[in-house]
């Protein structure tokens, strides 16, 4: 099934589109995308009328304006709300030029503007991230998009090289 209006093209093996309230579900290798996103999983519900969907299983979010890559198993998004909510196996990947960041923790949440652009990446519970040249441990962790602040906050740790910093909070500027 393929169908696709002027914003958005939709793939998949089997699904289903309601005209009447504009509520569809996509299941096998079902794909939505746009100019700069695109949302693969397993499963799809999408309603169109409120602009909100939710991923099922293998969900992989990524966004090439933002520079950003979300995995999980579940995902919510709403964008009237400008947050995407991401649990289960949920990992951030901020792509730079030189290295990317990957950040994992229990939940992603990632809010948006009106324009779609990137604005907060929160991420709670047992949270680690990596990157080749600094890794860190913390309970949660607030990415600001805007100032490219990172704020970590519960025990936090980090290493980088031999070094090893631990304090109640830890900010850092990208």
């Amino acid at each position: 099934m393929l169908l696709f209006s002027v914003d958005n093209y939709i793939f998949c093996e089997y699904g289903w589109y309601n005209t009447f309230t504009d509520v569809c579900q996509f299941e096998q290798n079902a794909r939505m995308f746009n100019n700069t996103q695109c949302l693969s999983a397993d499963t799809i519900w999408y309603d169109k009328e409120h602009d909100m969907g939710i991923a099922r299983h293998n969900v992989a979010i990524s966004d090439s304006t933002n520079n950003i890559v979300f995995y999980s198993h579940y995902a919510e998004y709403q964008k009237e709300k400008g947050f995407a909510y991401l649990i289960d196996s949920a990992v951030a990947v901020l792509i730079e030029q030189n290295d990317s960041l990957y950040l994992h923790g229990d939940e992603i949440w990632a809010t948006f503007d009106t324009n779609q652009s990137l604005k907060y990446v929160h991420t709670y519970y047992n949270v680690r991230f990596y990157r080749h040249d600094i890794q860190g441990v913390c309970d949660s962790l607030s990415y600001n998009a805007i100032d490219s602040i990172i704020y970590m906050i519960g025990n936090p740790i980090l290493w980088t090289g031999e070094n090893q910093l631990i304090a109640d909070t830890i900010e850092m500027y990208l």
